[in-house]
């Protein structure tokens, strides 16, 4: 089955659907349980199609980093279904990625808040992420043919020779710097 990674809105607009079922699956992702809890965004998460699921046709499992940790709601699985086949796309595994929060010890309790995961993905304009290309050089302004007659060997730099006239002028500016520091100096009062 072919993966498709789905352009993001990065404000994590889709909300999980049933994360009380899959609290193992989600502290499994991180190790465990923590006091304060987690606030972790920009997870790789998976969208995949569950025809066969006994309670909903159009169900849709969500995974983040292969743990199952919930369900997109019944409408969101619905537009997204939709929003596949306006895509011309079926069978696919649907990619973004996924915020998970919560699972923090309340205060003055013994009791754990539940996890709440959102998806980073917009289901009413699905649209296939469409990388940058790198920019590592600058575009040419003209395209380069290569044949090899255009192939040369590197040449050596040219280095420019000093005329008279330039001789002159160096000499001239440097006699100009030096009367100006002597002034300088003769005009500071001696130290203490």
């Amino acid at each position: 089955m072919q993966t498709i990674r789905f352009q993001t809105t990065y404000d994590y607009p889709v909300k999980v659907s049933g994360e009380s079922h899959h609290r193992d699956e989600i502290e499994a992702i991180f190790g465990a349980a923590f006091e304060d809890g987690v606030n972790e965004e920009g997870l790789p998460a998976r969208l995949i199609l569950e025809d066969n699921n006994k309670y909903d046709p159009n169900a849709v499992r969500v995974e983040v980093e292969g743990r199952h940790v919930g369900y997109l709601s019944r409408s969101d699985a619905q537009t997204y279904r939709d929003g596949l086949l306006q895509l011309n796309l079926v069978e696919v595994i649907g990619q973004c990625t996924a915020k998970i929060r919560g699972g923090y010890l309340k205060k003055n309790t013994d009791e754990w808040a539940e996890y709440g995961v959102t998806l980073d993905i917009d289901l009413e304009n699905l649209a296939i992420y469409i990388p940058s290309p790198p920019r590592s050089r600058p575009e040419p302004s003209s395209p380069i043919i290569s044949t090899p007659k255009a192939v040369s060997k590197p040449q050596k730099p040219v280095r420019k020779k000093l005329t008279l006239k330039t001789i002159i002028w160096l000499v001239l500016i440097t006699i100009c710097l030096c009367t100006i520091l002597v002034g300088i100096i003769q005009q500071t009062p001696p130290g203490p």
